[in-house]
């Protein structure tokens, strides 16, 4: 079993940094990218 995180732009990047160095997959909000939001 794996674990994965998804860290928004509140997390510090050496929180994210550590978790990377432990194997732990993190994808960051920022490494998501924006979404389009539909247009009314």
């Amino acid at each position: 079993m794996s674990i994965a995180l998804y860290m928004d732009e509140n997390i510090p990047l050496p929180i994210t940094l550590g978790l990377r160095l432990l194997n732990i997959d993190v994808l960051t909000v920022q490494e998501d990218g924006p979404v389009a939001l539909p247009i009314r």
